[in-house]
């Protein structure tokens, strides 16, 4: 089998004769030589054909020869870093969007893993926030100086003072907010400069590619810190790099914190719980976070969180997330979550489950199996989710009248059902249910059911099956016959 060293040399010689008979080619819009040698990581082709003539920051269908030299695959790592050098040497644009991803060559380099290649980088450039010739300038300094370092890495773009706090285009603030071209004039050279989707480096090195192992995660965060990396930055519409570092493995986080990471654990919890993952939430609650705590901006608790879904891991694929999902909400119950607190003021964790239209109504399901009353101020919610159900696909299919007798039957009030009245129209099927429902007489089993589960309280599922009461009617009163059976698993 033909080595990779023979068939290095074999394309050298190829290119020198492309170069010799052919120098037409050199730059070929359509089949550019250099992008497929930056793809081979071929160092000396590279470098024979930048002499040669070749773009070094040439574009082909969105793709240049840094951007393909940093994602090749299956070639040796000194390789690829000497591929590199080359392509810096030659003066490669380490500042703009490489491909349609709109990712950098540092964030490239940290999302690949790429720690030899992101330390060059960094060396060459984003230490100073300069351009390679710029950089080479500044550390030119007499023999036997040791100050050209820190003399670098002081300097600054005088436009970086319009803007006095950094990354005001995403944050809030009074004024009108800078565009983000503005954002990008000022800080494209930062090392926390942020793509159109607000990710930085920090945050590709934290992003899962195939087997980028939790060490080489860690060594990209320590080359980006020593660089000046900013991990304690929250940027408006971005995932701070805590909630993608709680994603990875619990390692990471604790590194991020012998490099000065310092957080509430109780916002680590409620970070943990949207991911979700139940052994990050041990290690918050060792660290001393409450499930009983309330956010105090806005009232969220933990279940309110993981309802929401705001921090979903979208890296899993759905049924994978919805068991996880289901598998937290499970254990925050069992472990006594505050139920009662409301988000914003108005949603309790159970009307906000019923506000949550989509494909996951286990949370639902699971709150009221263990008896969480919907009580007789929530209809103002559940009238908001009874308007959703205009489209019929939000609740699988269901309509307006099987949501409204589904409420009723987990014991929502006649009195509360018929405020729904006043918006239907007077012949709809669901006035006359409703009219049906209150000139009719309630079974005395159905007053005893609710009277019952409202005595009972909390931990009905350990309660009902020590009544004196037949197993069939054990199984009306825990709501097994409207409920899913996952809840009582």
């Amino acid at each position: 089998m033909e080595t990779r060293q023979a068939k290095q040399k074999a394309r050298l010689k190829k290119i020198k004769k492309l170069i010799k008979y052919k120098p037409h080619r050199i730059n070929d819009p359509d089949d550019p030589p250099l992008i497929e040698e930056a793809a081979n990581c071929n160092a000396e082709c590279v470098e024979a054909l930048l002499y040669a003539g070749a773009h070094v920051d040439l574009d082909n269908s969105y793709e240049t020869p840094v951007y393909r030299c940093l994602i090749a695959e299956d070639v040796p790592s000194k390789d690829k870093l000497e591929c590199l050098r080359v392509l810096l040497r030659f003066g490669v644009d380490l500042y703009e969007e490489q491909s349609d991803d709109e990712m950098t060559p540092l964030m490239l380099a940290a999302f690949h893993g790429e720690t030899e290649c992101l330390e060059e980088i960094l060396k060459v450039g984003y230490l100073n926030g300069l351009t390679p010739s710029q950089y080479a300038t500044k550390m030119s300094v007499s023999p036997g100086s040791n100050d050209g370092g820190s003399r670098a890495r002081s300097a600054r773009s005088p436009s970086a003072r319009r803007f006095p706090n950094k990354f005001t285009p995403f944050a809030f603030v009074g004024s009108d907010l800078p565009s983000y071209e503005e954002y990008q004039e000022v800080y494209k050279t930062d090392v926390d400069f942020r793509d159109f989707d607000n990710y930085t480096a920090s945050l590709y090195c934290l992003c899962p590619f195939k087997t980028k192992s939790p060490a080489i995660m860690m060594a990209c965060l320590k080359l980006l810190h020593d660089a000046g990396s900013d991990f304690h930055l929250k940027v408006i519409g971005c995932d701070s790099i805590i909630n993608e570092a709680l994603k990875t493995d619990l390692s990471v986080f604790r590194y991020l914190t012998t490099l000065g990471y310092n957080m509430d654990p109780n916002d680590g919890l409620l970070i943990a719980v949207g991911i979700p993952n139940i052994s990050t939430v041990h290690f918050m609650l060792n660290e001393g976070a409450s499930l009983t705590m309330v956010h105090p901006a806005n009232g969220a608790t933990p279940l309110h969180i993981i309802i929401l879904g705001q921090h979903r891991n979208r890296a899993l694929p759905k049924e994978e997330r919805h068991n996880k999902m289901k598998e937290m909400i499970r254990y925050l119950m069992q472990n006594n979550v505050n139920v009662s607190s409301h988000l914003d003021g108005r949603h309790t964790a159970l009307n906000l489950s019923f506000l949550k239209l989509d494909e996951f109504s286990f949370a639902r399901e699971y709150l009221l199996s263990e008896n969480i009353s919907l009580g007789q101020t929530s209809y103002r919610s559940l009238k908001s989710c009874y308007e959703l159900c205009e489209q019929a696909e939000f609740f699988q299919g269901k309509t307006k009248l099987d949501l409204l007798k589904f409420l009723h039957t987990c014991g929502l009030s006649t009195k509360s059902c018929l405020t729904f009245k006043e918006d239907e129209d007077p012949g709809s099927a669901v006035n006359q249910w409703l009219d049906k429902m209150a000139s009719s007489a309630q079974s005395l089993f159905t007053i005893c059911k609710h009277r019952v589960r409202g005595l009972l309280g909390r931990d009905i599922k350990n309660k009902v099956p020590g009544l004196d009461i037949p197993t069939h009617c054990q199984d009306l009163l825990l709501l097994k016959d409207v409920l899913s059976s996952e809840c009582f698993q």
